[in-house]
């Protein structure tokens, strides 16, 4: 037999010398009495046909050929072991052909070509491993051929159920991504391309890089494959339609490429990037299917300018020096290497390609040394694994052999293929005492496999290498791999200082000032916006975890989220994990687990973290889409599942009522104790509702009841109400209502406040002026609207307008001071619900820097937006500056702490406290997972936590909780004044505070009330208060001697409505001018002050405003310094302020208007509605209004009105107020009497006509 297959070869050799193209060689063979087939891809793939020889392809069958012949030379076997080999040109088809081919010799009992197959090596590929092992693995198992892998390392490949004869020498590819991702954070990059190839190896690490490297925040605005089996393969402009992609649908342009694939398109990338990134710096990360071969990265030895830098990872390299050896022996002495050939005949390729010349011409002669070195650089990095595979399929039939033979000397025909998997999986390799043949370069080293197929003990302690193309440190400065770090069990260890890269004038580059793929500032790049983070959790890892809940985005869309929260979000986060940390480092509390923290982002949005709890409880956590707040370690398996069901202690938040609703419902199912920091809703102290929840603030109901109090202080009566929605505002409203009826306070208005993104609050505004009696307007709105809400108003709103009293969500925040709001808040009074001030946990907390935790994808965000500032790995580099140290919050005095923090490090501490003493009852106090007493038995947790006493002052302990499980502390009452230091900036003055169960306490020597009190103006206005509100109001002097006629409520009411009958009778009958006094009190605070006429005659009401200093003295006009509208004997009412007033003079025979800033005409209708509007009458009046509001018309348009080019409308509501908008005024006469005029209002602006 052996001698016809030496004839069969030698006839191929021939045939080669002839001129036979290598190309139809279909196999090869060394004979031995039981056979390992091998496939090797041998030729490159061209127009889907074998192309160029691939040297590194017929170096890796030699190198299985190597080994089996060293073998059988030794006696390692009582049998000599032949290789079978076979071309697959990286062909599919070529694959099933080479496939049915060996099956047909192993089945044939009569051929004369039948082997004993004992195993198969290759191929190459990894889509051609999965072909092969389809189908010799579909095989009864007894009959299934073992198949070892050595340079294939698709992860799905290690499915032993798809692919049960299947093992691989190499590791595949998940650990690969793994490392490339590690080392893409290590260079700090974060904004890349990735390009793969279309098989089985590059789709599968392709899309498995770009999944988790997305949850680890890396943006990845290109990503492409680049066909290798198919026509497309051979188009060369592929390569440069993918390059022109980066350079001109991305701006700016990427900067680092990761590429997964095989040499020749790095060969035909590195040409095409080095012509077209001429001005732009692009490096490279490439996979390990280049092999670390430096020839990959030069064209004709000339080293590709894209290349210098580069970086390429593999699995642990083991240059085999003896093979190196053998390998230079051959083509040094071209007998041997005819020899060799018989049994390899593509090494006749191999040596024409070097030498242009066949080694069977007398003239051709072998290479020397330096033709060798420029010839085979380097050791291809899977040579050492064709040659482990060629070792473990020899060892592993040595073991079966032994198991069949032990009688019998001819038994190879009683040894079944699927006896080959069997002993593999338990078979451990030692290469130092398993073969009496030593390789010197494995002494050390072992192979286990596990039952999946993969490796579980590898050659070295290093998992995967990093190399560095770069100049070697030598004089020559040639470029070569630099071996620059290892991926070991622990993570990546990167030797940073010997990396190097090289810019666009060559100028090599050190670390830190290396080249990083990022956005580039002051560039935006909106692609990476897009992909948000708010679906992240941060942890600390632990034996038993609390969950915190915090919203650290605003809420979007109905189920989604916002932006980051610059108010009350991150903070928290920190504060929490302080408290975690105080407890791990206390010997009382747990002593024998570490407990661990997890925090889930709300988005302050009850849809999303309800949502989240169930998935979480149901499912775990993905730790690839954690960020671990203590250490930025990407050696952990990012796709490990974190299982929770048996680990929660209990649950802190939210924030926001609305959210700790939604939770408790959805936690009383799951039977956990919940603690909130924050949340105030009335509702939340129903037990039946909320059986297991608990919080350390205080209700909203006892919150309404001292802002009540605070208004009687104020001796007012008469309010309005801003509330936002959702359960925070809307169940304030409802505690305000009831303290208001019960303290005979009556609210004018109640405006809900929406939510919105863009900020939509102009109208709120407008709305509070159509109540200016009621001054007092309660701001019951969640922090982090408070501001842009305050912001809004500010803007138009006039100093003294409106005295605000906020809630507790309010607070002592600094910055709603400091922002628009600041002219209008003098006076105002907020309440705070505070704790003391634990210095320790305020440097923890102002210590937050995202420099040293850079995996913390919310710190940066957050600290981005609150100091308006971007950091390197930013994506939105539009910001004023890059952050620096001095933005650090330890930095800046005035940073502004979340007042919420030391509420959520009490709510931790607390639970913790009290969970142990249940714990340890129920449980034992060593066991590291919740016991099923503990799940079963929240009611036993709840009433430990409720005993626990804290310092809660910073003196002294005392009960958090009350018997209901409410917080325990009462509120300090703040005056908003203008710091006395300077006088420019505001600041809170401490004036009083409320405890439970002890009376309101003023400290009245510190601060003035407001001079205008809030009142009821009469009682029509408040007529739909429940209660009846007793009116008040002082009536001005109308004497020339400074009489004082003061009216009660109700006579005032009698009057009021007199008038109004009057009025419409006058208008009515078109009676002639008559003069009336009119006596009675407007509200008047404003900076200019303002002179009314009445006429009822002739149903108009003149304004005007102009400095009275140079008014007659002997005009019929009465000033007084009040804040009221006094109306004169005269019928000229005069408002008078610190800076004088204005005249508007009315005459009977019409109107005379002088030139002012600004002046309006009012018109009466019979149903109390007035407009102010420089505009043209309807002809339908009476001759004598006609004219006089036409006089008036032209005076003021033509004089006074061009620059404001706006309408006024005013309108006297049944309750006797006023509301003023711009709104266009027009006509409209359907529906009224003769003679009268009724106006139609359009809602929007419009310029005057």
């Amino acid at each position: 037999m052996e001698r016809v297959n030496t004839i069969l070869v030698s006839v191929s050799l021939l045939m080669r010398i002839c001129g036979t193209t290598g190309q139809s060689i279909k196999s090869a063979e060394l004979p031995g009495d039981v056979t390992v087939a091998g496939m090797f891809e041998i030729y490159k793939r061209s127009n889907e046909k074998c192309g160029d020889i691939r040297p590194s392809s017929v170096m890796a069958l030699e190198a299985v050929k190597w080994v089996f012949k060293n073998l059988n030379n030794e006696g390692y076997l009582p049998v000599k072991i032949g290789l079978l080999s076979y071309p697959t040109c990286r062909s599919s088809q070529q694959t099933v052909e080479n496939t049915y081919d060996i099956l047909r010799r192993v089945g044939n009992s009569n051929d004369q070509n039948r082997r004993t197959i004992v195993g198969i090596v290759g191929p190459e590929y990894s889509s051609e491993a999965e072909v092969v092992s389809t189908i010799t693995g579909s095989s009864k198992p007894e009959n299934r051929i073992l198949q070892v892998g050595f340079s294939t390392t698709s992860s799905s490949l290690s499915d032993f159920k798809k692919y049960p004869n299947f093992f691989s020498v190499v590791p595949n590819d998940s650990l690969q991504v793994q490392v490339i991702l590690s080392l893409i954070s290590k260079l700090e990059w974060n904004r890349i391309a990735i390009i793969y190839e279309n098989d089985t190896y590059g789709i599968e690490a392709g899309i498995s890089l770009k999944n988790l490297a997305e949850e680890k925040g890396i943006c990845i605005p290109i990503f492409h494959s680049v066909a290798v089996d198919s026509p497309q393969a051979s188009d060369p402009n592929q390569i440069n339609s993918i390059l022109n992609s980066m350079l001109l649908t991305i701006s700016p342009s990427v900067g680092g490429l990761v590429f997964i694939g095989s040499e020749d398109v790095v060969n035909k990338l590195l040409i095409a990037a080095s012509e077209r990134f001429l001005n732009s710096r692009l490096s490279f990360i490439f996979s390990d299917g280049i092999q670390i071969q430096e020839s990959v990265l030069k064209n004709s030895q000339i080293v590709l300018e894209k290349s210098r830098g580069a970086f390429a990872v593999g699995s642990p390299r083991v240059i085999i020096t003896e093979f190196d050896q053998y390998w230079h022996t051959l083509f040094q002495n071209t007998s041997l290497l005819l020899k060799e050939s018989f049994s390899n005949p593509w090494l006749l390729d191999v040596f024409e390609q070097k030498t242009s010349c066949r080694p069977d011409v007398a003239s051709c002669i072998g290479l020397n040394g330096k033709q060798l070195k420029m010839s085979f650089p380097t050791q291809p990095l899977y040579i050492q694994y064709a040659i482990l595979s060629a070792l473990v399929i020899a060892r592993t039939f040595r073991e079966v052999y032994k198991d069949n033979c032990t009688n019998s000397s001819n038994c190879l025909e009683d040894i079944l293929p699927g006896q080959m998997i069997e002993k593999l999986k338990s078979l451990t390799i030692n290469f130092d005492t398993d073969f009496k043949w030593k390789i010197d370069s494995l002494t050390g080293r072992n192979l286990r496999f596990i039952d999946k197929g993969g490796i579980s003990a590898g050659l070295e302690s290093s998992l995967y290498e990093v190399f560095n193309f770069r100049k070697f440190p030598s004089k020559t400065g040639d470029f070569m791999f630099i071996k620059v770090g290892d991926y070991l069990k622990d993570g990546m260890h990167l030797n940073i200082t010997d990396v190097r890269d090289y810019d666009l004038s060559g100028n090599e580059n050190t670390w830190p000032n290396l080249h990083k793929a990022t956005c580039i500032a002051p560039n935006k790049c909106k692609e990476c916006l897009l992909k948000s983070n708010p679906d992240r959790f941060v942890y600390m890892p632990g034996d038993l975890y609390v969950v915190g809940i915090v919203p650290i985005y605003d809420r979007g869309d109905p189920f989604g989220c916002g932006a980051i929260r610059t108010v009350n979000g991150y903070q928290i986060v920190e504060a929490m994990s302080y408290a975690v940390k105080k407890i791990n480092n206390n010997t009382t509390v747990f002593p024998n687990q570490t407990i661990g923290l997890i925090i889930l982002n709300s988005c302050n949005n009850p849809f999303v973290i309800t949502e989240k709890i169930i998935d979480m409880y149901k499912n775990g956590l993905k730790l690839g889409m954690g960020d671990n707040l203590d250490t930025f370690n990407t050696s952990k398996n990012i796709t490990e599942i974190l299982r929770l069901d048996n680990r929660i202690l209990g649950f802190i938040g939210g924030l926001a009522s609305s959210i700790s609703i939604k939770v408790s419902e959805v936690l009383q199912q799951l039977k956990f104790v919940q603690i909130s920091y924050a949340s105030t809703s009335p509702v939340l102290s129903d037990r039946k509702l909320h059986p297991y929840f608990m919080r350390v603030t205080t209700s909203d109901d006892k919150q309404a009841n001292t802002m009540m109090r605070i208004i009687k202080e104020l001796k007012s009566d008469y309010i309005q109400v801003i509330y936002s929605e959702g359960s925070y505002g809307e169940g304030g409203i409802n505690s305000i209502r009831a303290a208001a009826s019960a303290n005979e306070i009556c609210i004018a208005q109640e405006l809900l406040v929406k939510e919105s993104a863009d900020g939509l609050y102009y109208k709120i505004l407008q709305e509070l002026r159509k109540k200016p009696f009621a001054k007092i307007v309660i701001v019951f709105l969640q922090s982090h609207i408070a501001q842009p809400v305050m912001d809004i108003v500010g803007k138009d709103a006039i100093n003294g307008e409106f005295m605000f009293i906020g809630s507790e969500s309010w607070g002592k925040n600094v910055d709603i001071l400091k922002g628009e709001a600041k002219s209008i808040l003098e006076s105002s009074i907020v309440l705070s619900l505070e704790m003391y001030e634990d210095f320790d946990l305020v440097y923890y907390v102002r210590g937050m820097n995202p420099e040293s935790k850079r995996n913390v994808v919310w710190l940066k965000e957050y600290m981005e937006a609150k100091l308006n500032c971007f950091y390197p790995w930013s994506f939105d580099k539009s910001r004023d500056h890059k952050c620096t140290s001095t933005d650090l919050p330890v930095n800046k005095e005035d940073f502004q702490m979340s007042m919420w923090n030391i509420f959520a490090y009490s709510s931790v501490l607390s639970l913790l406290k009290g969970a142990y003493h249940s714990f340890k009852s129920l449980c034992g106090p060593s066991i590291p997972r919740v016991c099923p007493a503990y799940a079963e038995y929240p009611e036993k947790v709840l009433k430990e936590v409720k005993t626990v006493q804290i310092k809660l002052n910073g003196n002294e302990s005392m009960d958090v909780f009350d018997e209901n499980g409410d917080g325990r502390i009462g509120y300090t009452i703040y005056y908003i004044q203008k710091n006395p230091e300077n006088l420019q900036e505001l600041q809170y003055l401490k004036i009083g505070e409320y405890k439970p169960g002890i009376i309101l306490e003023f400290n009245h020597d510190d601060y003035m009330f407001p001079v205008i009190p809030s009142t009821c103006p009469n009682p029509m206005a408040c007529s739909h208060c429940s209660r009846t509100i007793p009116f008040t109001t002082s009536v001005p002097i109308v004497s020339s001697n400074d009489r004082a006629i003061i009216g009660l409520g109700v006579a005032v009411s009698i009057l009021i409505l007199a008038l109004v009958i009057a009025i419409v009778i006058i208008i009515r009958r078109g009676n002639s001018p008559k003069e009336t006094i009119t006596q009675g009190t407007f509200p008047g605070n404003y900076e200019q002050s303002v002179i009314d006429r009445l006429e009822p005659s002739r149903g108009i009401v003149t304004t005007s405003q102009r400095d009275l200093r140079n008014v007659d003295k002997n005009s019929s006009l009465h000033v007084r310094g009040s804040t009221s509208n006094t109306i004169s004997q005269s019928g000229v009412a005069v408002s008078s302020l610190q800076n004088g007033a204005a005249v508007y003079n009315m005459k009977n025979n019409g109107v005379n208007v002088s030139h002012v800033p600004q002046a309006f005409l009012r018109q009466f209708n019979s149903n109390g509605a007035t407009t102010q509007a420089p505009r043209r009458p309807p002809k339908s009046l009476p001759k004598p209004q006609f004219q006089a509001i036409n006089n008036a018309y032209h005076t003021i348009y033509d004089d006074d009105m061009q620059d404001n080019n706006m309408e006024i409308r005013q309108t006297i509501h049944a309750e006797s107020e006023t509301t003023f908008a711009p709104r266009e005024v027009i006509d409209n006469d359907h529906g009224t009497e003769e003679g009268q005029n009724q106006l139609v209002v359009d809602p929007y602006i419009h310029p005057v006509p």
